[in-house]
């Protein structure tokens, strides 16, 4: 095996891993004069085994990317105009303003969004609710309501918090709905061989895909087309067909499940007839899914993005972790199972704890907060809200609101109105491009990590450790350090010790980092050495002398959601008061927002040469003919739509222009677009500027009638609009 070179910034090859998604691929990174020059796949990483996307080599083109943000920026005129100040000077009126807005408000006026990067930087993971605890805030939003938040509801409402896995090394039948793991990597599954592991599902089972478009997965494996936004009629129709024909896994229910009785009995609701109708699949092909994954022993139900931003992706996602259970699929060898997180201790037990979900709600639209996470829905009108205790202040780390979310123009507006806004990027975008302080981030090449975020969602649990390849380039600073300077200032306490450890010991670990924490749980988690107790456990000393991942033992996959499970019995949980209601809602109102028949339903899809909005000012990632909007022979024909050809896209509030695409890859009834184009930064986002695609999000909906009751997350895939062609 390759050996790592030992000091940061020696000219050689260096061995770490990819963060920009959960597949945390191995890298080998060659640094010559002190600047990684080249980024290559590292063969040996335990997980990864050679494989990388095209994004992870990018990475040295953004870290030495011009318009990189590599010095602390103060705002001295309009929306990018910014002028380079010391640290000093900006930490100085920062830590002023916000003290002065804490000290007349309280600390609820004060707010974070944090990016979807911050999820993979093990040592700055966490650290924002950490530094929003230390200020008495909860107003904490994420990507979460445009991404997990209904995963996160039904797998806390069900069992407790976490993610549930497909074991995908060991199934035989792997059904997957609206995702797309071979572009995706498989979101929330670390599964960089994804593609070799279906594969061999695939010659001794089946691999079936159920999406309204012809993605690159379903390509290769067999495809179930089926209407956006309709997951949860598909499922339902499976359900019914499990429970009719007798399907279920009775010993299992009755040993480990509550609730299947008026679960099953809310189903009837909902019969097959009508769930074919409203999803655009046959009966008799909904019925041969449905036995097919019962009758095999090893199977696992898994889905994504296109079941998660549905009108009703909470309840969706609840039917398809009930799919996995009732059959008797859930862990189990070859089925579903809640991965290991070996930073828990062997005592740990989730066993009758409150049901986080709903426990905050937002202070305009009653929106519940899922998993801490604020649904950024609403930061706009939490802004602009008459309240005393309105959001005054806002610190954005590593991400763009303004573009990931619906309605992103009145975002804009919204910003513009905070007493005091502070970015933390490497680069100014069209979110913090409005801030009064742009703070330079570290590329991940330039700090400290282990992984915090994918550990649990390893079908082949391993631990990775990675040194800075280089020290920060300018004078950017790790995220970490940027807010526990802003809490010292404030007179709070470090957040890194107020989060782990007791009161009586903030003083004495006032300057831990998030790695000092990490190496703390591993060692006292349920794989650790417990510090000279068990040999052959782990600890950070041990994991960095296996620079290409050491695997993680010792521990009872399949059983391990029973620590997790909150039900006072250790019982899965598949009826209560919110599953209930969205049941009545959907049976007696129907899908929200369902396209009139001169309207298509609008989706999205992912590239895999880019990731959301933050890579596009790079060349390599974006060159090409711009994006098209994917629209059906038979739509086109009936709207004298030609290929090629500029249509206009009418949304709820805005409308834009965009090329169209005649493809017989995406269902009659939907056009698809993918999200996080459509730049309009006005300083140091040059390439991205030059892009021609739209932001489609700017014509979608954030009312709250638009959004899912029970995550506060909006209509993303299956969103009504009207498309025409351009004279």
């Amino acid at each position: 095996m390759n050996n790592i070179v030992a000091s940061t910034g020696q000219d050689g090859e260096h061995i770490t891993y990819c963060r920009i998604c959960e597949a945390l691929c191995g890298l080998k990174a060659t640094v010559k004069d002190g600047k990684v020059v080249k980024v290559e796949p590292d063969k040996d990483n335990i997980s990864s085994k050679g494989f990388i996307c095209t994004k992870g080599p990018n990475m040295v083109n953004v870290m030495n990317d011009p318009e990189r943000v590599l010095y602390p920026m103060k705002r001295t005129g309009g929306p990018g105009e910014f002028s380079r100040v010391s640290w000093e000077e900006a930490m100085d009126d920062i830590c002023t303003k916000l003290g002065a807005i804490k000290e007349e408000h309280g600390g609820e006026s004060i707010a974070a969004y944090v990016g979807n990067p911050m999820a993979f930087a093990g040592n700055n993971y966490g650290m924002v609710i950490s530094f929003l605890n230390s200020l008495g805030s909860t107003q904490n939003y994420t990507p979460c309501a445009v991404d997990i938040s209904a995963v996160c509801f039904a797998t806390e409402t069900v069992l407790g918090p976490g993610f549930p896995i497909p074991d995908i090394p060991n199934c035989d039948y792997f059904l997957i709905i609206g995702a797309n793991p071979l572009e995706s990597h498989a979101s929330l599954v670390h599964a960089p061989t994804i593609r070799e592991d279906m594969d061999a599902i695939a010659e001794r089972g089946q691999v079936v895909v159920v999406d309204p478009r012809l993605t690159k997965t379903a390509k290769r494996y067999h495809h179930q087309p089926i209407l956006p936004n309709t997951d949860i009629y598909f499922l339902a129709g499976l359900l019914n067909t499990v429970f009719d024909e007798s399907l279920t896994d009775e010993q299992f229910l009755a040993e480990n499940v509550v609730g299947v009785e008026p679960f099953r009995n809310a189903l009837k609701g909902l019969p097959i007839e009508l769930c074919s109708e409203q999803c655009g699949i046959p009966v008799e092909d909904i019925q041969k899914i449905a036995r097919d994954f019962a009758g095999h022993k090893r199977a696992a139900a898994y889905s994504r993005l296109g079941t998660s931003r549905a009108s009703y992706g909470a309840l969706t996602n609840v039917l398809i972790m009930a799919l996995n259970i009732v059959t008797g699929k859930f862990g189990v060898k070859g089925g579903s199972f809640m991965g290991a997180n070996p930073y828990l201790p062997e005592s740990f037990s989730n066993r009758g704890a409150p049901n986080s979900h709903g426990m905050q709600k937002t202070r305009t639209g009653d929106l519940p907060a899922i998993g801490g996470h604020l649904p950024g829905t609403v930061m706009a009108d939490e802004i602009l809200s008459e309240r005393a205790d309105r959001l005054r202040a806002m610190i954005v780390s590593a991400g763009n609101p303004v573009v990931s979310f619906p309605d992103g123009s009145r975002l804009e507006e919204a910003l513009q109105q905070l007493d005091v806004m502070v970015g933390i990027d490497l680069y100014i975008n069209e979110t913090n491009q409005y801030a009064d302080y742009i703070l330079p981030a570290t590329s991940f090449f330039e700090r400290e990590d282990l992984p915090v975020f994918s550990i649990s969602t390893m079908p082949r649990p391993a631990m990775h450790f990675s040194p800075k390849v280089i020290d920060p380039m300018g004078e950017a600073r790790e995220e970490q350090y940027i807010f526990m300077e802003i809490a010292e200032r404030l007179g709070l306490p470090n957040p890194v010790a107020m989060t782990f450890l007791p009161e009586d010991m903030w003083e004495q670990h006032k300057k831990s980092d998030m790695i000092d924490m990490l190496d703390l749980c591993i060692r006292n988690g349920m794989a650790g050495d417990h510090y000279g107790e068990n040999p052959e456990g782990l600890s950070l000393d041990k994991i960095k002398q296996h620079p290409h991942g050491i695997e993680v033992t010792g521990i009872d996959s399949y059983n391990e959601w029973r620590r997790h499970a909150r039900h006072e019995e250790g019982k899965l949980v598949l009826w209560e008061d919110n599953i209930a209601a969205d049941f009545k809602r959907l049976t007696t109102e129907g899908l929200r927002l369902k396209p009139a028949s001169d309207q298509l339903a609008l989706f999205g899809r992912r590239s895999i040469k880019n990731i959301n909005s933050w890579m596009h000012n790079i060349e390599n990632l974006v060159k090409g003919a711009p994006p098209a909007l994917y629209i059906n022979p038979e739509d086109a024909e009936q709207r004298n739509i030609q290929d090629g050809q500029m249509v206009v896209i009418k949304g709820k509030n805005r409308e834009a222009q965009c090329p169209a695409k005649v493809t017989g890859d995406v269902v009659k009834g939907s056009v698809c677009y993918p999200h996080g184009w459509g730049h309009n930064g006005k300083a140091n986002w040059t390439r991205a500027n030059q892009t021609e695609g739209i932001n489609i999000n700017d014509l979608l909906s954030s009312d709250i009638e638009d959004v899912d009751a029970l995550t506060g997350s909006p209509l993303l895939d299956g969103f009504p609009v009207y498309v025409e062609a351009v004279s």
